[in-house]
């Protein structure tokens, strides 16, 4: 249970890294607002879940492959 709490920690703070970087433009200028909404598309959510199932696949096969049990 507490490796899933860090992976989702990790996964938090690696968003707010990545958001936080789009939000405020580099260059303020008068045409640019203070801060840009973001959402995030149906494209990059399937990929997060596509992520997620890879290491999930990679997991469960080493664990298969080496015999090991939890």
């Amino acid at each position: 249970m507490s490796s899933v709490l860090v992976m989702v920690g990790l996964l938090i703070s690696r968003y707010e890294f990545i958001i936080g970087g789009q939000l405020v433009p580099l260059f303020k200028g008068s045409w640019a607002p203070p801060l840009i909404s973001f959402t995030p598309s149906p494209t990059e959510w399937a990929l997060l879940v596509m992520g997620i199932g890879v290491a999930n696949v990679v997991y469960a096969g080493a664990n298969w492959w080496l015999g090991t049990e939890d």
